[in-house]
């Protein structure tokens, strides 16, 4: 039955016309955004949970630096000890060498030019050591507390570098006195020099054995963030093959629906020439 006043193949032909533009349109947000969900009605459920992985993936990201951070801590304190360790070796070859008789008081006293200026060296390191403005080798109650995760439990996600027992000064070490000016004064700073060894392999120990903590941590939290990342992309991602043939059929489907659209409205401009010809 032909209607005059409303083609109504031509407004059904519309309505489809319309949907396949919105899906075209769709088809394009996700293809140049590269993301599945562009919009909270695409899926609401899966952009809440992208975005609760995304926050996670982003904490894990700050963690993970945070983690690399403390490794350069220790690094720098680990390069500083190896050096004065270097040092007090060579101050007790010289006690060593002072301790025999075969050297005169002035041979001594050459030595003990190049023994206090390795003193006075390692001294000047510990104070001087520092990262960021902390300084590292003071002994001052201080922790350094990492945080390496993305949770908010303080106690479950940090770990704790302490400085209190780190101190590596002359006097902290016990070698202020150590003198080499005699033989008796060398055969005593023997000793002494041999408890600022072990002062200094105890603390070396300690970052060693902290640094690999900090290493180990740093390998999870990229595990971590390959298998968030993995997960966030399954959720939120587009598929862009997909995507891609939606798009093509969309094409295709309008094409053909804008030309039912125009022969829809050429029988009706037919129906009405009619008209007026009877006229």
């Amino acid at each position: 039955m032909t209607k005059i006043r409303s083609n109504v193949n031509s407004l059904s032909n519309r309505r489809h016309l319309k949907e396949t533009q919105d899906d075209l349109d769709q088809s394009s947000r996700k293809l140049s955004s590269g993301e599945r969900i562009t919009r909270a009605s695409d899926d609401v459920a899966s952009l809440s949970q992208s975005d609760k992985l995304k926050s996670t993936l982003r904490s894990k990201g700050q963690a993970h630096r945070n983690a690399n951070d403390a490794i350069s801590i220790v690094q720098v304190a680990s390069g500083a000890l190896i050096e004065m360790s270097s040092m007090i070796l060579r101050m007790r070859e010289l006690a060593v060498q002072s301790s025999s008789n075969t050297y005169s008081t002035g041979d001594r006293h050459s030595l003990g030019m190049e023994f206090k200026g390795l003193s006075k060296e390692i001294d000047r390191i510990a104070k001087s050591t520092e990262y960021n403005g902390t300084k590292l080798f003071l002994g001052n109650e201080q922790k350094l507390e990492i945080h390496i995760d993305s949770g908010k439990d303080m106690k479950k996600n940090k770990v704790s570098l302490d400085l209190t027992d780190m101190a590596q000064t002359v006097w902290a070490l016990g070698i202020s006195d150590a003198t080499i000016d005699s033989q008796l004064h060398a055969q005593v700073s023997i000793p002494k020099l041999d408890y600022a060894l072990r002062s200094i392999s105890e603390s070396s120990a300690k970052l060693g054995s902290i640094q690999k903590r900090f290493e180990s941590a740093a390998s999870k939290l990229t595990n971590d963030k390959k298998t968030l990342g993995s997960a966030k992309s399954k959720l939120k991602d587009a598929d862009y093959a997909l995507e891609s043939a939606k798009m093509v059929s969309a094409k295709t489907q309008q094409n053909a629906q804008a030309m039912v659209t125009k022969y829809a409205n050429f029988d009706q401009n037919v129906l009405l020439k009619l008209f007026e010809k009877s006229d």
